[in-house]
């Protein structure tokens, strides 16, 4: 069973729900799974063999928390998932803002609902496939450590 840290930074809340449902797929999948907001103090990776970091966009940018963890941690297994526009929680000047960059990505644009674009499937697929590949690489870990440890008793 492996210890995966799962760190998220939202705005609207979206990424926390993200988070969870990766968290879910890791459960799902026979490993223990940590879920943190990137604006926690002193966030280590210390006790985990993997970590997942969620972050959303906006105006281009990722939450600066995000960007320190990421910083000071360089996670290196990265994928995309779509996130949502929540027209109807932004104020006004966001919702503006928010609906001209929607317009220019050809997204949607009526401000009176809410789109979620996550693919939802895409997602516990990707979560999967890092899983995958996080157990290799923790399996080489351990079995290079087993070598280390057992080199000076072949001498």
């Amino acid at each position: 069973m492996a210890r995966i840290l799962i760190v998220y930074g939202t705005t609207e809340g979206h990424t926390r729900s993200i988070a969870r449902r990766i968290a879910a797929t890791v459960m799902a999948h026979g490993h223990l799974p940590t879920v943190v907001d990137a604006t926690e103090p002193r966030i280590t990776t210390d006790a985990c063999d993997a970590c997942i970091v969620c972050a959303p966009v906006h105006q281009g940018k990722h939450p600066s928390a995000v960007m320190h963890f990421v910083h000071d941690n360089c996670p290196g297994h990265i994928f995309l998932v779509a996130g949502a526009l929540k027209y109807t929680e932004y104020d006004f000047m966001k919702r503006i803002l928010m609906r001209l960059i929607a317009q220019r990505n050809g997204a949607d644009t009526d401000t009176t609902h809410d789109y979620e674009y996550t693919d939802w499937t895409r997602l516990r697929d990707d979560t999967v496939t890092f899983l995958a590949s996080a157990r290799l690489a923790i399996e080489t870990r351990h079995e290079a450590a087993a070598l280390v440890a057992a080199g000076p008793m072949l001498n």
